[in-house]
This record gives structure tokens, sequence and C-alpha cells, in this order.
């Protein structure tokens, strides 16, 4: 048959296992590298996602603040429209308990419940001021949720304290 026979320039040589591929070595060595770095690439985002920087929990995601004579426990980074909780805990006896919240809170979460009810609650100066009996107990709890994503600043007030604080809101 003609045709058949090719030309040994042209010849693809043979490798000494006894293979005879036509190998693109510099291809393939692109390939792998490629691969190991996505797989590395993969392996960080787990861990990051496992220490709490993708805002589903963990050490990266709360943060504790003291704020007067009361500890806050609230995320430090949230996932936007994503239900979160925000913890006041008093460490000393009071008559009554008040915690503050300026318009850029309420501007960055919207407030779904609160745990004990307020026995009072005013408005001074643009402030939200909430008022809890003593005998409501030393802890309040915040149900929340982030309005939009960003990065938004705002003070807390606890007493007669307050803190300057921020949350990453994560799309």
């Amino acid at each position: 048959m003609q045709g058949d026979h090719k030309d040994p320039a042209t010849a693809i040589p043979i490798r000494g296992d006894g293979l005879q591929l036509d190998e693109h070595r510099d291809v393939q060595r692109l390939h792998w590298r490629l691969e190991r770095g996505l797989w590395v690439g993969f392996g960080i985002f787990v861990a990051a996602a496992l220490l709490g920087f993708t805002g589903a929990g963990g050490w990266a995601a709360d943060r504790t603040l003291t704020v007067g004579a009361a500890e806050v426990e609230m995320p430090r980074l949230a996932r936007w429209q994503a239900a979160d909780r925000m913890d006041v805990r008093f460490t000393t006896e009071a008559d009554a308990y008040v915690v503050t919240l300026e318009p850029a809170f309420l501007d960055a979460f919207s407030i779904e419940t609160v745990t004990p009810r307020p026995n009072r609650e005013t408005s001074r100066g643009g402030l939200l001021v909430l008022e809890f009996d003593a005998g409501a107990g030393a802890e309040i709890s915040f149900s929340i949720r982030p309005r939009s994503p960003g990065l938004p600043r705002y003070r807390l007030g606890v007493g007669a304290a307050d803190a300057e604080v921020w949350t990453l809101v994560l799309p």
C-alpha cells in the first residue's frame, strides 16, 4: 500500500520504556503547575472558611468587646441578608440596663427580635435608646440581619460607655 510508510525525520521517537508517544513536555509541566497551584488555592480557601473568614461562624467571624460594664459578643464578619446575633452580657448589677444604638447601626442592620423585650424604647437625638429592667436578667440578645454588603461603622452604647465598632458584611 502506498502512503503507509512514514518519513523517518518526522517519526515519533520511542521512549526508553518502549512507548512511542508524541509528548509535549512543556505543556504538561504547565498543566501540572497550574493544577497544583489551584489545589493550594483551594486548600487556603477551605482553611479560611474553617477559621470563619467567610462569615459563617468560627474564630474570625465573631468578636467580644468590653463596653463599660458589659461584654458584647457580635459579628466581625457577617453575610448579607443572613440572620446573626448580638449578645450583651452585663457584668455588674444595676437598677436598669441601657443599650444605645445610633442611626448608622440601624441603617446597616435590621433588628428582628430583642430578648428580653425592652421595658422602654425612646429616641434621643437620633439615637435609639433601649432600657431593660434589672430583673430581666444580665443578658440581652438581639437577632440582627445585615441590610447590604459593605463595611458599616457605628457606635454602640452600653450604659454610659460607648465604642466605635465595624462589621464586614460579605455578599
